[in-house]
């Protein structure tokens, strides 16, 4: 099934650390001057994976993407999303005649660029195959430090979720997409009240996008929508799309594991409860979800609350509603409390587990980024001064494919083309480039004096291949043969 909803691109003017030059349309005059988004970016139509070092604006594009989505949800009864803040405006430090002033610059534009599906009964797509689906674009903006967020320009994704909302209730088998983002702190905390039920029961399948553009995860909407399924298979009702986000769960835990027969459970005094052999052999039976390590609770929790989402989105479509159901899923830093071993799998375990719905992503982890392939990797970066396409614009970056495949690549090779980091602690690389210039400019006693100091550094019996390949290059350089002689 093609997506319901697919984001295709996004540009961003005067968004924190994002700046640029607005267009006439934007700012109700002709400036004269050329439109310079501060960021713009496209997405793949399945993974984007957000790349760049701490503070390149990973979370402010996950952010801005949430913000962006809003009036879709602002449609329907009881739901609503985030809006851009006072604290989003960009703002421009000066300096003249040794005074410095920091001024907030508007207006503040999210230009958004979708993919969206008119709304859709579950039997036609059946029938059918696929959805009809059109181009949509819209902007929120924000103009004025005592102004609100400003939806007027989104009128083309108003109507397209006023025709959800309305068809729902005229067609109970329509399709909606899922939409979610979650966080860095998104693990919650272990006090027990964050694991109670909601006393509220859910109203109607809207409960599916309650906070979903909120990027806390909020358990208790979670354990609320379990329970209540539970108590429905404890009558003997049958309940398919239950057994759907119990199957994928308990899919997610022996993909970790590597483990079958992993079982998820319910426990009217302990809530969720899982049975599991772990990677080392070693049974648990029936841990409380709040027990479980980080690691656990986090990669559970994700697929959790996506899964429950979409079955309570969607809970006539049965035993297919996880497979099946599509939309736009936002996760920063999707490496967090993660094992490496199990970074390594954690995006592909999401396309296998939810393969209709778009995930962006933001991660600074190796082993996440040489998972996929480049074409679904974005490097933010500030744009430097030699490419400006236009002069006196301030805020200007880049979201780019990496020039080289990254997929397979080593960890080391990530850190170094990607990162601009070192796969080595900064003073044995620092000692490494010292040795380099004092080889390459053929003054050999200091560079083995700069030997003897790594040496010391990293220890003489270390089996470290950059020190033996070190000595390996000084012993062939300064005596004109390779290393056969014990070190001195």
């Amino acid at each position: 099934m093609g997506n319901m909803m697919r984001l295709t691109r996004l540009s961003l003017t005067n968004y924190r650390k994002f700046g640029g030059q607005p267009s006439p349309d934007d700012t109700g005059q002709d400036s004269g001057k050329q439109v310079v988004p501060g960021l713009s970016i496209d997405f793949d139509e399945y993974m984007t994976v957000l790349v760049g070092v701490n503070g390149a604006g990973k979370t402010s594009v996950l952010d801005a993407i949430a913000v962006a989505l809003s009036p879709f949800l602002s449609r329907f009864p009881d739901v609503n999303g985030p809006s851009i803040r006072s604290s989003d405006v960009y703002r421009l430090r000066t300096v003249e005649g040794g005074e410095s002033d920091i001024q907030p610059h508007y207006p503040v534009v999210i230009d958004a660029k979708a993919i969206i599906a008119s709304p859709t009964s579950w039997e036609t797509y059946q029938c059918r195959g696929e959805s009809f689906a059109s181009e949509c674009e819209w902007k929120r903006t924000l103009n004025t430090a005592k102004g609100h967020t400003t939806s007027a320009k989104a009128r083309e994704l108003n109507k397209l979720s006023d025709d959800y909302q309305q068809q729902t209730q005229d067609d109970s088998h329509t399709m909606l997409p899922v939409l979610a983002y979650y966080g860095t702190d998104r693990l919650g905390l272990r006090e027990r009240a964050q694991w109670k039920s909601h006393s509220k029961t859910f109203k109607n399948r809207y409960e599916g996008y309650s906070e979903c553009l909120d990027p806390h995860l909020n358990f208790k909407q979670l354990n609320t929508w379990w329970r209540k399924q539970y108590d429905r298979d404890r009558r003997g009702l049958d309940v398919p799309t239950f057994y759907a986000v119990r199957d994928t769960v308990t899919e997610c835990i022996e993909r970790f594991t590597g483990n079958t027969k992993a079982v998820v459970d319910y426990d009217y005094g302990d809530g969720l409860v899982v049975s599991y052999t772990d990677s080392d052999g070693v049974y648990f039976e029936n841990q409380k979800f709040e027990d479980l390590s980080d690691g656990y609770r986090v990669a559970i929790g994700l697929v959790a609350d996506i899964a429950w989402r979409i079955a309570a989105l969607n809970p006539f479509m049965g035993r297919d509603v996880v497979k099946k159901t599509s939309g736009i899923v936002l996760v920063d830093e999707v490496d967090l409390h993660l094992h490496p071993v199990w970074q390594e799998k954690m995006l592909g375990m999401l396309r296998e587990l939810f393969p209709c719905v778009q995930f962006i992503v933001a991660t600074h982890a190796p082993l996440v980024i040489s998972s996929v392939k480049s074409k679904n990797l974005r490097v933010l970066g500030k744009m430097p001064k030699e490419e400006l396409p236009a002069s006196g614009v301030e805020g200007l970056y880049f979201a780019k494919e990496p020039d080289d495949e990254m997929y397979g690549v080593n960890a080391n090779a990530v850190l170094r083309e990607l990162m601009g980091s070192t796969d080595k602690p900064k003073k044995v690389q620092d000692l490494l480039d010292e040795f380099g210039r004092f080889l390459n400019d053929r003054e050999y006693e200091q560079a083995r004096n700069v030997l003897r100091r790594l040496s010391s550094e990293v220890g003489v019996d270390a089996d470290n291949p950059d020190l033996t390949g070190a000595w390996a290059a000084y012993y062939f350089h300064s005596h004109g043969r390779k290393l056969n002689a014990v070190r001195e």
